[in-house]
């Protein structure tokens, strides 16, 4: 039901009986007293007051609710401009819940109780027990708001028949790691607060900040809180989609014999990150050169040079589809192989990785880091042929170390995140089994992987004077498991793909496959 029930005749009552029953608006009674309206919650309806109201009699049974905060906008980061009053001469309740608009910030800065929450009046009679919940319009929750009070309930029974209590614990924030708690008390502020119209009358209830000396044991950390601390942990994975074989880089190495080559490949892929909810996924696009630089009866040694972009959409709990990171990557390789089988391929890599961060909830927040990057790695394998029908095992070993340049950002909700440099030092062993031959060769593989290193340290701080120290380890081991293949249509040109999934480690990638093509002149 939307709109205004205004009364001035009459007895009017009106029930709501389900959660999907509501009142989106507000009531008024006669002043006269010849109008009265009884407005009866049950079963989770809801009654959403749009402006003052006046009622004779409310009733909020289990589970439904009273929201008195309804302005259309209720997040923290807008000014709390009005208040609701809404009068009634008898309120009855079983642990319904009651929601107000609150400014704490401003009732400290005005020494007020009353004028900076919606309120509750009752003047004939209350019994029951409520739940307090509160929309907390306050800008900075800090440390000098501390001693904020606010008036909340106002009940006027006669002595006696105001039975009704209100409990609840609320924890407000301003975007910041910490929430604040805060408390329903029957209590005044003590005089030495300074507030100056604290009601002499009644049994009040306020909402406070709970007194700084009490302990809060953990604190509170915020959606803020832990979208920061997702959002440096997600670093390593930039580090951890940069490991790379030869196979997959050029394809079947055994077969090259020109001079001269260029490739070009695509590759994609899903991850996901212990401690990170959600799944990441990317694409890699990479574009190649390289030249013979030695070639003799036993041996080869070719150079080249290749540049890639890497695209990654991160999945992380409360971040939009906006949230991605980017790799732009430049490499020169030098790789030589030998009659007998055996290759030796030494990569190095300059490159800049970024990632932007877009959040939603009551305080969203724009985070943004950009850090340099670089890459070596060596990696030693053997091309054993088993039979002259053109089996063979390739057993390899691989070394990579790469690091991570240190980031800071500040996001538009004034949280700083000073990110450490991440190092990584990644060891791969196993083998391949394949069959090749004149125009083909199709393979299965499977590798053993261990990361020797990998920590992420990072540090938060908000603009309330909170701190946030954070660590990750990324230190595991994890098997990878693969087939590929190569099809040479031509002797210049050769297509090439593999496709591979992971197990175990505090990174697994779900699946990824690789396609490349390769000509040679």
């Amino acid at each position: 039901m939307l709109g205004r029930v205004q009364t001035n005749l009459g007895h009017v009552n009106i029930t709501f009986r389900s959660p999907q029953s509501y009142f989106d608006g507000d009531a008024w009674d006669s002043h006269s007293g010849w109008g009265k309206t009884d407005i009866d919650l049950q079963q989770g309806a809801r009654w959403y007051v749009t402006n003052n109201s006046r009622v004779d009699q409310i009733h909020i049974d289990d589970n439904s609710l009273l929201d008195l905060s309804h302005r259309g906008d209720t997040t923290a980061s807008h000014a709390f401009t009005d208040v609701h009053t809404t009068h009634l001469d008898n309120g009855t309740g079983s642990s319904g819940t009651i929601t107000f608009g609150t400014d704490l910030a401003q009732s400290y800065a005005d020494r007020t109780v009353s004028g900076h929450s919606d309120t509750l009046t009752i003047t004939g009679s209350s019994q029951g027990r409520f739940h307090v919940m509160l929309n907390d319009y306050s800008h900075h929750a800090g440390t000098p708001i501390r001693d904020g009070y606010v008036l909340l309930v106002r009940d006027e029974s006669p002595t006696g028949a105001g039975q009704a209590t209100f409990t609840g614990d609320a924890h407000i924030q301003n975007g910041g790691l910490f929430a604040r708690p805060v408390t329903i008390t029957d209590q005044a502020p003590d005089a030495n607060h300074g507030y100056t119209d604290v009601p002499t009358s009644g049994h009040n209830w306020y909402a406070t900040f709970r007194d700084s000396t009490e302990p809060v044991n953990p604190p509170i950390p915020t959606n803020n809180n832990i979208d920061n601390q997702s959002f440096a942990k997600s670093r390593y994975l930039g580090l951890y989609l940069e490991q790379d074989t030869l196979r997959k880089r050029v394809g079947d190495w055994t077969s090259i014999d020109s001079e001269r080559g260029i490739w070009a490949r695509l590759s994609r892929g899903r991850v996901t990150t212990d401690g990170l909810s959600g799944h990441s996924t990317y694409n890699a696009y990479q574009l190649g050169y390289d030249h013979m630089i030695k070639s003799s009866p036993t041996e080869k040694q070719f150079l080249g040079v290749s540049y890639h972009h890497r695209d990654l959409r991160y999945g992380l709990d409360h971040f939009t589809h906006d949230t991605k990171g980017d790799a732009d990557v430049a490499s020169l390789y030098w790789t030589t192989t030998r009659q007998d089988g055996q290759y030796l391929d030494i990569v190095g890599r300059l490159g800049q990785m970024k990632a932007k961060g877009v959040t939603f909830g009551d305080f969203p927040e724009h985070m943004h880091w950009s850090s340099p990057y670089q890459f070596l790695g060596v990696e030693y394998g053997r091309h054993i042929p088993l039979s002259d029908h053109g089996w063979y095992v390739e057993p390899q070993s691989q070394l990579t170390y790469s690091h991570l340049g240190s980031a800071s950002y500040t996001t538009n909700q004034g949280n700083h995140g000073y990110l450490r440099d991440i190092d990584s030092l990644i060891g791969r062993l196993g083998t391949s089994i394949g069959h090749k031959t004149a125009h083909s060769d199709y393979y299965v593989n499977a590798f053993w992987h261990h990361e020797f290193k990998g920590n992420v340290d990072y540090t938060l701080q908000d603009k309330n004077g909170n701190t946030v120290v954070g660590h990750d380890g990324n230190g595991a081991s994890w098997l990878s498991i693969g087939f590929g293949g190569e099809y040479r249509p031509t002797n210049s040109l050769a297509l090439y793909g593999d496709i591979e999934k992971n197990f175990g480690g505090d990174v697994t990638r779900n699946w990824s496959w690789n396609v490349g093509a390769r000509f040679s002149f």
